[in-house]
């Protein structure tokens, strides 16, 4: 492999998830750099929103939550304190959990010092691949939830506080709310964003 990129051909790593996260990218870079060989990351669709668009929910809901947190317990490789897991979760907003099947009792506990025992997790095993799994579950039952199905590593836990909450209408479709493609009805300006 190293001799063919030497040589000017053309060598794919391909990466079991997204390399930009929990992964070596940053060293896979540097040594590539080092031998000058050109490298480029082709993007795909991260597990996180994988699962999101497979389980039909939407991380953001107004006036509910407005983030997404994308993390996972320690393991091997440690986290900074300021990210631990419960910390994370005191915020109260979406979580997109990786990493963390094989520890999913932790998981749980983690995330109840925070987050009430009806918060909605949606589990998705294989998320994209022809034997995709969606488990939904309730905070409470997600280490059941794990073993019940066997869940393993290619598990990403989304952690979805608005999803059992009502929170308001998105303003997208307002009268007065203008945009890009549409101005406002009663003349209001246009949203820069």
């Amino acid at each position: 492999v190293r001799a063919t990129a030497l040589a000017g051909g053309t060598v794919a790593r391909v990466h079991t998830g997204d390399p930009s996260l929990y992964g070596a990218l940053r060293e896979q870079a540097a040594l590539l750099e080092a031998e000058g060989i050109p490298w480029r990351v082709i993007p795909g669709v991260t597990a996180a929103c994988a699962a999101a668009a497979a389980g039909g929910v939407t991380f953001t809901v107004p006036e509910v939550t407005q983030s997404l947190i994308i993390t996972r317990l320690e393991g091997r490789t440690p986290v900074p304190e300021r990210e631990s897991l419960a910390a994370l979760a005191a915020h109260g907003s979406s979580m997109a959990v990786y990493l963390s099947a094989r520890e999913a009792g932790t998981l749980q506990a983690e995330l109840l010092r925070h987050l009430p025992p009806e918060t909605a997790v949606l589990c998705a095993h294989l998320v994209g691949w022809p034997e995709e799994e969606l488990h939904w579950t309730r905070l409470a039952d997600l280490a059941h939830c794990v073993a019940r199905h066997n869940l393993t590593r290619q598990t990403v836990f989304l952690v979805l506080p608005g999803e059992c909450r009502k929170g308001t209408a998105s303003r997208l479709y307002a009268a007065d709310f203008a945009h890009a493609c549409r101005a406002a009805r009663n003349g209001a300006e246009k949203d820069q964003d």
